[in-house]
């Protein structure tokens, strides 16, 4: 018996059943984010947020409780992220890279990569960026 995936609209979203090789749910398929669909999957499945967590060390002196506090969600969310068990938003996966990028020097690239990709992502969720199959109109009559 499989778990049905929880999903909290506020700042992550769960996918108990994200492991490979599991077929989404009915449920899971309707909450399923834009980003999710449209081949951003290291935004949804958290990997590049959860590999940079994974790579702050003591002498960075970026604790997860500050690192929680800059990016507005708790330490216990962080911890979680780190651990693949819990999934950050795209809005908080780009305050994440924005604020390791600004204060650890060596995961600049990475940290910054994480922030272009969430953003894009956020944008795509919230509708402002949309995608389409064809050349717009006004492309075609400049031919």
């Amino acid at each position: 018996m499989t778990t049905e995936p929880s999903v909290v609209r506020v700042s992550v979203v769960h996918y108990p059943c994200s492991v490979k090789g599991v077929a989404v749910h009915d449920a899971c398929s309707k909450n399923r984010s834009p980003s999710a669909e449209l081949g951003m999957p290291s935004i949804h499945k958290n990997n590049r947020a959860a590999a940079l967590l994974a790579e702050l060390r003591d002498e960075d002196r970026l604790s997860t409780e500050r690192l929680a506090l800059l990016i507005g969600v708790t330490p216990d969310e962080l911890r979680a992220c780190r651990d693949h068990s819990l999934v950050l938003a795209p809005v908080a996966q780009a305050r994440l890279g924005r604020a390791i990028a600004a204060r650890v020097p060596r995961l600049a690239i990475p940290a910054r990569r994480l922030q272009e990709q969430a953003t894009a992502a956020a944008l795509l969720e919230s509708r402002a960026t949309t995608i389409h199959l064809t050349a717009p109109a006004k492309w075609l009559a400049s031919r």
